[in-house]
């Protein structure tokens, strides 16, 4: 019996060794695990703060873009205002030119006329 006893000690100690062993193999692959994870969630800070400087850019860009269409609106209505100007001030200009015209062959009419007539009229 003491032999058995002795032998099953043996098994013991060379089990509690295996199990040891294997312990410190999870221990090593969880220790790997954890660097992993951690790199992993470094990885993904890195990638969520270039997602929030695109985001801002993007932002910033759109801001942009609608201020320039602004002007380009403004700078349409000042252009169409313009035109407008530009539209009456030909007609006055075209006015004027008759006038002058009608006030220059008057002009030449009334010097043909004789003084007596000038008179009279």
């Amino acid at each position: 019996m003491a032999q058995e006893v002795k032998a099953l000690a043996g098994q013991t100690a060379q089990a509690t060794v295996g199990i040891a062993a294997k312990v410190a193999e999870i221990q090593g692959a969880t220790g790997r695990a954890v660097d992993a994870i951690q790199a992993i969630a470094a990885g993904i800070g890195e990638t969520r703060g270039a997602t929030l400087a695109i985001a801002s850019a993007a932002e910033e860009q759109e801001a942009a873009t609608r201020g320039a269409g602004a002007s380009v609106a403004r700078v349409g209505v000042a252009s169409a205002e313009a035109g407008a100007n530009a539209a009456e001030l030909l007609r006055t200009a075209q006015a004027l030119e008759a006038q002058a015209r009608a006030l220059a062959a008057a002009a030449a009419s009334a010097g043909e006329a004789s003084p007596a007539e000038a008179r009279r009229g």
